[in-house]
């Protein structure tokens, strides 16, 4: 039960509370939880990649996976219909 966090200056910091934990307490208007281990800052998304089942491509040049479900409501909460 730790939470790691990759920060844009290349940082890594490692907490001992759990995802949920942070997800109650950050801004839903910037970060959004894509998968059940990911937690993401919306303006870190370069690209959203449905070729490779579901990826957003991060700034970093990073992929992380978008769950199935996640994605309906990414795809809804960002307008992209």
């Amino acid at each position: 039960r730790y939470t790691e966090f990759y920060l844009t200056d290349g940082t890594t910091l490692v907490s001992c509370k759990n995802i949920g934990d942070y997800e109650k307490l950050l801004p839903s208007n910037v970060f959004f939880r894509i998968h059940k281990t990911y937690i993401v800052n919306l303006n870190t998304i370069t690209e959203i990649d449905k070729k490779q089942g579901h990826v957003c491509k991060l700034k970093n040049g990073q992929s992380l996976p978008i769950s199935k479900r996640k994605y309906l409501e990414l795809v809804k909460f960002l307008n992209m219909n």
